[in-house]
């Protein structure tokens, strides 16, 4: 515990005021001396002398009842306090957003999104947020100016944005020596509407804020829907509670739940990034491992490994410590890197298209020893595949370009819309359209019949190869 030197305009034996006080821990000496400083002037009991004694605990008892006491004699006003805030807030946001439409209409969309990427790279290091931006539908960063809202919604593909994000939040609503009295998480296991509402209740220490996190509960399946609703929509000023949802969650927007959290709350959608803001990413990862990487062997990563940020971390640092070099090229990539299926796929279908039917078949050997993958699996990403090839044949036979395809397809790199172009001007729109129908006969053929999925799929394969054109 440090204090702050004993300002002039203040008499010499009157104790410093709450605020002027710096914690240094969470311990009992600081919380007696925090105390000490706000039941001297205002506890009907006052047992501490000017000099700073140390109080008793009953007169800490004492100091936490009355607390207690007079925050529920208040809750009433404050909630209605807090209600009035609201309308007048949401008054003014309207009363604001007439008086900036016609200014806004005049900005292009394309400026728009040119500015919020600009300044995504500049102050975010990357980590973007779906919400932000809803007139363009693109990622825009996240503004710390507003100050944390009340409650979140955080989902999507790339948790380790979803986890940035907390992070950001966490650090705006409490301090590290906060933590242990104004945060609580709470997991699926533990959940309830008593537990949340308990957690909500508790008024902060240490900091301004409290901060509530509801981890891997899927809102969707909540029996409480209704009144879990009404605890969100009359949340504290005070507090901020954040739903961090579980992997593969998509939100059901017929929900009243959910309702509740796009009216009285934000919703981010953790979406996995792409273009250049990964590409710099995987740069400065690498950059802060000692090692430099050439352009081609970032595309092999994403190419590889996939673009979600969570997986490419260990494969960054495996290969940083594999590559004896200051430089990382694509071999070393291919050499240390994890092989998504669908990358795997990717490099069969090519084969494939190039005639190196051996490769091909050594590429589906490697995903079938693979206890993880399963036929039926492996068949669905070559069929989706096949798809994908198909629409780039449809794209080459009408003259139509590459941001087309990249478009239609919503690929986000260069590199793998000229890949599948590439690969595609090997076949004819009619051994395409076979493949495709040969993937939905294997299909069906798996879920009818009594034939080991894994020849089957062997089979499609080697039709694929032998370049059938009609049933």
């Amino acid at each position: 515990m440090q204090l702050c030197e004993q300002p002039e305009h203040l008499p010499p034996q009157q104790p410093l005021p709450f605020f002027m006080l710096r914690t240094a821990s969470t311990s009992h000496t600081a919380r007696t001396a925090i105390i000490t400083s706000s039941i001297s002037k205002n506890h009907p009991n006052k047992r501490i002398h000017a000099e700073g004694r140390q109080p008793c605990h009953a007169a800490l008892r004492d100091h936490d009842e009355h607390r207690f006491h007079s925050a529920a004699k208040l809750a009433p006003e404050r909630r209605q306090s807090r209600h009035a805030g609201r309308v007048q807030q949401a008054e003014h946001k309207e009363a604001h957003g007439r008086g900036q439409s016609e200014q806004s209409s005049q900005r292009s969309r394309a400026e728009v999104c040119a500015d919020v990427h600009q300044n995504a790279e500049r102050a975010y290091d990357g980590f973007l947020c779906h919400e932000a931006c809803k007139k363009c539908r693109c990622d825009a960063p996240v503004a710390k100016a507003e100050g944390p809202a009340g409650l979140y919604l955080i989902w999507g593909p790339e948790d380790y944005l979803a986890d940035r994000f907390f992070e950001e939040i966490k650090k705006l609503c409490i301090t590290s020596e906060a933590d242990d009295f104004s945060y609580r998480r709470l997991d699926e296991r533990d959940f309830s509407l008593l537990s949340l509402k308990e957690a909500i209740d508790s008024v902060p220490f240490l900091s301004e804020r409290s901060l509530v996190e509801v981890r891997g509960v899927d809102i969707n399946k909540l029996r409480e829907s209704d009144e879990i609703s009404a605890v969100l929509s009359d949340i504290p000023d005070y507090c901020t509670v954040v739903f961090m949802a579980p992997i593969g969650f998509e939100p059901d927007k017929r929900l009243k739940i959910y309702k509740a959290i796009q009216k009285y709350g934000k919703e981010i959608c953790a979406t996995a990034q792409g273009g250049d803001i990964l590409i710099k990413w995987i740069i400065r990862r690498f950059a802060a491992e000692g090692k430099g990487i050439e352009l081609n062997a970032v595309q092999r990563l994403i190419n590889v490994s996939g673009e979600l940020m969570n997986g490419l971390i260990p494969e960054i640092n495996k290969i940083a410590s594999y590559t004896k070099g200051d430089r990382v090229t694509e071999a070393d990539v291919d050499a240390v890197a994890h092989h998504i299926p669908e990358a795997v796929v990717f490099d069969m279908t090519e084969a494939l298209a190039k005639g190196e039917n051996n490769a091909a078949m050594r590429l589906l050997g490697e995903l079938l020893a693979d206890k993880n993958n399963e036929p039926t699996m492996i068949l669905a990403i070559v069929g989706g595949q096949m798809r994908k090839m198909y629409a780039a044949r449809v794209a080459i036979d009408n003259g139509l370009d590459k941001e087309y395809v990249m478009k239609a397809l919503s690929l986000r790199y260069d590199f793998m819309a000229n890949r599948l172009l590439a690969a595609s001007r090997r076949f004819s729109t009619a051994q395409i359209i076979r493949a495709v129908e040969l993937c939905a006969e294997t299909d069906y053929a798996m879920k009818s019949s009594r034939t080991e999925p894994t020849e089957l799929l062997k089979e499609c394969v080697m039709r694929i190869a032998a370049g059938e054109e009609h049933a």
